[in-house]
């Protein structure tokens, strides 16, 4: 018993200096403990890119932004749709102040990236080609039309304006003109030539429609300058456009649901998107006739450019993970996805028929043409002091203050 007892007070001891030895000395730093794997997984903050887009792509970029996020957890991407027109203002004003934007077409940006350039002494975006913007998708400026309006106005274009239709022209003169389809040589019964697009001063389709216009006024050149919407017949043309008794909808989307609800007597013809115009097809029409999508003999294309945009509030990180959302955006996955939601891809390598399944281009591809890039020489958009001119010359005659 005398032996344990020994041999207990024994360890006890060695356990006593074991401790002491083991602790800091009074009045040292104690060393830092280990990092375990634990620690060294703690979540660091998400990189976020803020994203200012027009809303005729939502359902492609909420579909990609899910499918990027998912595969790269470190990064948020926040969406905010934005009719294109009025997100010019918006960053103008800071109001905004996106990592991304991508309007509508290039037209948009053109007038932007000028107005920023003189209002601030420095540029929108980066020169370095790298940042560049880029096309995004593609997708034509047509009318969805009731068929018999269609083939009305068709030969009508064909038998008086021969090879140089001036269809845009013509539409909005015959929207304030008292003789109706009868002047267009249609049945005297379809009364007024109801014709609508979006507010101009909103969306950017809508500003295309009286550029087109103005470019059938002056006599079809490519382009034209500032310094020629001063001339007479423009002016007396916007001012029609502003007489007409339709009221301008705020989106595309609201325009053809307006159309299809409420059929060839309220609308006949409407601007729009192909990739809308297709969607419209798919929907039974039990109470009208058939919607049909009418080609213009003037090729514009919608390329939904986007662009890393160089803001004070824009960190260097931002701007790099956004050059990265976009090149995600511009991947051979997205764009052939961008198929399903009738868009054509920017990658010209894809065929519009290469994804058979849920596209819209397969199951509509009668009186559509997948050569049209190639048949027709599309529309360059104008530079910024002819979108800027426009814009005010069309408010003039609107009566709208900026």
């Amino acid at each position: 018993m005398k032996q344990l007892l020994i041999a207990l007070a024994l360890l006890a001891g060695a356990i006593a200096l074991w401790l002491r030895a083991s602790s800091p000395v009074s009045g040292a730093p104690a060393s830092a403990p280990p990092v375990t794997a634990v620690q060294s997984q703690l979540p660091v903050d998400p990189v976020v890119i803020s994203m200012l887009y027009s809303p005729a792509k939502q359902a492609w970029i909420e579909w990609a932004r899910d499918q990027y996020v998912r595969d790269n957890p470190g990064v948020q991407v926040k969406l905010t749709a934005m009719a294109s027109v009025l997100s010019i203002d918006a960053i103008l004003l800071g109001n905004e102040k996106p990592v991304v934007w991508s309007p509508e077409s290039m037209l948009e940006l053109s007038d932007v990236a000028e107005r920023w350039q003189k209002q601030t002494g420095h540029a929108l975006y980066s020169s370095d080609p790298e940042y560049a913007p880029e096309s995004l998708l593609r997708t034509a400026v047509v009318l969805l039309a009731w068929e018999s309006r269609a083939k009305v106005l068709d030969a009508y274009l064909r038998k008086h304006d021969g090879d140089q239709p001036r269809l845009w022209k013509r539409l909005i003169e015959a929207t304030v003109s008292r003789e109706g389809w009868k002047g267009l040589d249609g049945p005297a019964e379809w009364g007024a030539v109801k014709f609508a697009y979006t507010d101009p001063f909103q969306t950017g389709i809508g500003l295309w429609t009286l550029y087109l216009a103005c470019l059938d006024e002056l006599h079809g050149p490519p382009r034209f300058t500032a310094d020629e919407l001063d001339d007479p017949g423009v002016i007396e043309l916007l001012r029609s456009a502003a007489a007409s008794p339709l009221t301008p909808l705020a989106t595309e989307h609201d325009l053809i649901q307006r159309m299809e609800q409420f059929g060839p007597g309220r609308y006949d013809l409407a601007v729009t998107y192909e990739t809308l115009a297709l969607k419209a097809l798919e929907t039974p029409k039990e109470r009208w006739e058939r919607l049909v999508i009418y080609y213009p003999p003037r090729l514009v294309w919608s390329d939904h450019p986007a662009v890393v945009l160089e803001l004070p509030e824009n960190s260097e990180q931002q701007e790099q993970a956004g050059l990265r959302w976009i090149r995600y955006l511009k991947s051979h996955a997205a764009q052939l996805a961008a198929l399903r939601y009738g868009f054509r891809p920017a990658d010209e390598a894809i065929s519009l028929f290469s994804q058979p399944a849920d596209n819209p281009f397969v199951a509509h591809s009668r009186g559509m043409s997948e050569r049209l890039e190639r048949e027709k020489t599309a529309i360059v958009p104008p530079e910024g002091p002819v979108v800027a001119k426009l814009l005010q010359t069309a408010r003039n005659a609107y009566g709208r203050l900026e």
